[in-house]
């Protein structure tokens, strides 16, 4: 019976995309295509720290307009 998986995953391999992010050589040309000096672990731990405290401290108060003034308009797409 299959799984529904991928035939790679099924056979034990990593799913294609995961292989592109977690390879060295990749990971370097997306930061170079993306400038993302950050593009690393810490800097994913840093992004991901600034929607929590986004969602905390900013949203749906008087902050909303200040915040969008310093860090550009979060609702357009980059």
């Amino acid at each position: 019976m299959r799984s529904g998986l991928s035939p790679s995953v099924e056979a034990g391999q990593s799913p294609a995309p995961l292989k592109k992010e977690v390879d060295s050589a990749e990971q370097e040309r997306m930061r170079g295509e993306m400038p993302e000096r950050y593009r690393t672990l810490l800097g994913h731990f840093r992004h991901e720290s600034g929607h929590y405290y986004w969602d905390r401290l900013i949203r749906d108060t008087t902050y909303l307009d200040e915040c969008r003034s310093l860090f550009g308009d979060d609702t357009l797409d980059y």
